[in-house]
């Protein structure tokens, strides 16, 4: 995760699809990591019914390896585990880090 990344095409209008719940539009967007251009993709969740601004990014790579939700929704940490230190509901804007994530991402061990 400490890899140097650059969004592709980043000044290219992204194309929209639907997202997790239907009417947040979600687009996804290359990275280039460490200078080579893989799997990994940068998520730009939005939120347009929301109250002001609200949104998530994530970081993909054989799933989501971390994400910021600023929202202010409140939601279970449903995967999380006790060695997490995590709080069981999650309220307001927070942060999903690679090392709480690590276990959810396949081959990047």
């Amino acid at each position: 995760m400490a890899a140097s990344k650059r969004v592709v095409n980043a000044d290219v209008p992204p194309q929209w699809s639907d997202g997790w719940y239907g009417e947040e539009p979600a687009a996804k967007l290359p990275l280039e990591i460490d200078g080579e251009l893989g799997a990994a993709r940068l998520l730009i969740v939005g939120m347009p019914d929301a109250p002001g601004l609200q949104f998530r990014l994530g970081i993909l790579m054989l799933g989501c390896v971390c994400r910021v939700d600023f929202t202010d929704e409140t939601h279970l940490n449903s995967h999380a585990v006790v060695g997490d230190n995590l709080p069981r509901i999650v309220r307001g804007p927070h942060y999903h880090s690679w090392e709480q994530n690590r276990r959810f991402s396949g081959a990047w061990r």
